[in-house]
């Protein structure tokens, strides 16, 4: 029998010496504490992992991810240059000491040293999604805002030209989608990493970030932004609703944009409207919530049992369309459902005019039935953690 210990997972946060930089990235404070650290929390808040390790080639950095609860075993050394090392090289050196410790992982979850949207839930939905699948790897996604395709290059003149002119009268709608690495962390199974010696082996499934999910840590100016996106979406809540919200949902409820958009277009009468909303409180079947972003309450939502799983509704107030807040609540909602109910399936009904509603549940992952006249959405619940941009 071999002596090794079969492990459920290990986590590998790379942060190697930057030796051109002055002050090393990992360690540059992130809203009051080093970066690197919040990679280091998510790791071992999520308790996915028999191993929460840094792999480094710097004392400085080791004694900072041990102050925060990683384990540095070992220092990296992968005989190759600073510039010539790459994920593939740190996951063989981190694989290979543990061998010689005794110690084999089925799995591999390797988190970016400056990652600071990464969160517990967000490693537990993606571990969920990946042991669910026939897959051997999971990497977040970031959609290109613009198609790349249509792109320019400079020619040998100075002048622009596209890259591919083939694309040059394409409308950007009639273009694919084009997706890159967000360079947050990644799982793999560990066979699957040996055999193909690839960190994205050809079974790989994406989960696909927001913009708000994500910001490049290039710069400055960069690091700014992150931060504000860090604050802005932990003061976005999904608080139960109380009778006090009674009066606010009135007035949503009566808008003329929101009536036609709604199954029931009739002007709601006040005292009719308060009798509902106080008798849906007391529902057991229903659960009312309401959005809010810094306390304000900017939308409602709703969460109803039906005979197939859970049917979730919602509506933006008036003067806070167009910012997003749709796709926000949504990923709430699944959230609420997941946290009160468990992975299960969830529905919702859109009219085939609500043609903002359609795209946000489509771009949500939601699968489209044709159905008189509306559109049902259907899709299993899944937990997409605190940040819902």
């Amino acid at each position: 029998m071999s002596n090794n210990i079969i492990k459920k997972g290990i986590a590998i946060i790379p942060a190697r010496y930057e030796v051109n930089e002055s002050k090393q990235k990992c360690l540059s404070e992130f809203c009051k504490l080093p970066v690197i650290s919040y990679s280091i929390r998510a790791a071992l808040d999520s308790q996915l992992f028999d191993e929460v390790m840094v792999s480094t080639d710097n004392e400085i950095i080791a004694n900072v991810a041990i102050q925060y609860g990683a384990k540095v075993p070992f220092y990296r050394n992968t005989g190759k240059a600073y510039h010539e090392e790459g994920i593939n090289d740190v996951l063989n050196d981190v694989i290979s000491n543990y061998k010689r410790l005794g110690k084999i992982y089925d799995y591999i979850c390797c988190i970016y040293p400056v990652a600071p949207f990464v969160t517990r839930q967000v490693l537990l939905s993606n571990f969920n999604i990946l042991i669910n699948s026939d897959a051997d790897a999971i990497i977040p996604l970031i959609k290109y805002n613009y198609p790349p395709q249509r792109c320019f290059v400079l020619d040998s003149n100075g002048f622009i030209e596209y890259k591919w002119p083939s694309y040059r009268n394409k409308n950007s709608k009639e273009i694919d989608p084009v997706f890159r690495d967000a360079g947050q962390f990644f799982f793999v199974k560990t066979q699957a990493f040996i055999k193909e010696k690839s960190f994205i082996p050809s079974r790989t499934i994406p989960f696909v970030l927001t913009t708000m999910e994500h910001q490049d840590l290039y710069d400055e100016f960069g690091w700014i932004i992150a931060e504000y996106k860090y604050n802005f979406l932990r003061d976005v809540q999904l608080r139960d609703a109380v009778i006090g919200d009674a009066d606010i949902v009135f007035e949503w409820r009566n808008d003329a944009e929101t009536r036609k958009n709604s199954f029931n277009h009739d002007v709601i009468i006040y005292d009719n409207h308060i009798q509902w909303f106080k008798k849906t409180l007391d529902r057991n079947d229903v659960k009312l919530f309401m959005l809010t972003v810094g306390g304000v309450p900017v939308g409602q939502a709703r969460i109803d049992s039906v005979d197939e799983g859970y049917e979730i509704s919602y509506l933006i107030g008036t003067e806070y369309r167009g910012r997003g807040y749709g796709s926000m609540i949504i990923k709430l909602l699944e959230n609420k459902v997941v946290e009160l109910y468990g992975n299960v399936n969830v529905s919702a009904d859109v009219l085939k005019e609500n043609i903002v509603s359609q795209r946000v549940f489509l771009n949500l992952g939601f699968e489209q039935d044709e159905w008189e006249d509306r559109f049902v959405y259907k899709k299993l619940a899944v937990f997409h953690g605190e940040y819902v941009g």
